[in-house]
């Protein structure tokens, strides 16, 4: 009989697997609509280079995924420098004297730090905040005057769940917002150039899963992955060779809508998740199209999520008719 506690072990590694699999296949789905984009408005025909240019931009992202969490390591950093150099005053305050030290002691930052993985892709690209030390005092600034950070300070509950929201609060209401820090990530890579909410997007969702100080924060390791390699790689192919077959599929079911007066973004954003239906028997449908319809929300306009599960329900229904889907595997036979 199996141990619980091997069983209650293997089953919290086995969900972080597919935890991180999905995050990392968002990723891919974003970069391979960044490139059919692209390909469409240059009109060149699919090639080596295509697949190489994917390659690099995930490569770049999984770096901006690490630089912007070292970001948040290195101002929790800054903070313990000051109060170090307050203690050491001749005639310290109250207040330098007794700090309040929950914000360097944050627990989900301090786990971020101490990841072994983390830390290994750091050294290994030579990724470093050493030379903007004027950001790190800048964005520490704007932590410090921000209302959720004084909630916070000042909250009598002192919980890891505290400490997540901070985070997340920080990532997503001052990161996401904040022109110096856009302005040093757009001169350090073009590939970085409106991706800074989707990579946040992320961020937030690693801090999410990690349920206690127990755990361990679970950082996705580069495309090294020939499984994740062959995701990408025939996703991009299909969108881009069948382009043609892909929209036939499309035109019976948008023929109320002029097609110039579609957004374009929407149209490849349909076409990727006909790809994927057809050639992913081990995916399911309904994660494909809650996945597309999720980044509609980030690359298109407010109304497309709606528009896209509309058209692509009619599809679905019409693919299955034809026997077009073919899901296989655990729990998706006759999956819609």
């Amino acid at each position: 009989m199996c141990n619980p506690a091997k069983r209650s072990f293997f089953t919290t590694i086995t969900n972080y697997r597919r935890s991180f699999e999905m995050l990392s296949r968002r990723l891919i789905r974003v970069k391979v609509l960044q490139l059919l984009y692209a390909n469409r408005q240059s009109g060149e025909s699919f090639s080596g280079n295509t697949e190489k240019e994917l390659f690099f931009s995930l490569n770049k992202s999984y770096e901006l995924f690490h630089y912007l969490f070292l970001l948040l390591v290195d101002i929790v950093h800054y903070a313990g420098l000051r109060m170090e150099l307050g203690l050491q005053k001749n005639l310290p305050s109250e207040d330098e004297l007794n700090p309040n030290r929950r914000f360097v002691e944050n627990r989900v930052i301090l786990m971020i730090s101490d990841n072994k993985v983390f830390r290994k892709y750091i050294h290994e690209n030579a990724i470093s905040w050493d030379n903007h030390p004027e950001l790190i005092r800048n964005l520490y600034k704007m932590i410090l005057q921000s209302e959720g950070y004084q909630v916070h300070m000042n909250n009598p509950e002192d919980s890891f769940d505290n400490d997540k929201k901070l985070v997340k609060y920080i990532l997503r209401q001052l990161f996401s917002t904040s022109e110096d820090l856009a302005q040093e990530l757009e001169e350090k890579s073009i590939y970085w150039n409106d991706e800074l909410e989707f990579i946040i997007s992320l961020m937030i969702d690693t801090v999410e899963k990690v349920k206690s100080v127990s755990h361990t924060i679970q950082f996705p390791e580069p495309y090294d992955d020939s499984r994740e390699d062959d995701f990408a790689k025939i996703l991009l192919r299909k969108a881009i060779m069948n382009f043609d077959l892909y929209q036939e599929m499309l035109d019976p079911h948008i023929e109320n809508w002029y097609i110039e007066r579609l957004a374009m973004i929407d149209v490849l954003i349909m076409h990727l998740a006909i790809a994927e239906f057809t050639e992913f028997p081990s995916i399911p449908v309904k994660v494909t199209l809650n996945e597309y319809i999720e980044i509609a929300r980030y690359y298109s306009t407010e109304k497309s999520g709606q528009f896209i599960n509309g058209i692509l329900d009619k599809v679905i229904s019409r693919m299955k008719e034809e026997h077009k889907i073919n899901k296989r595997g655990k729990g998706l036979i006759g999956e819609i």
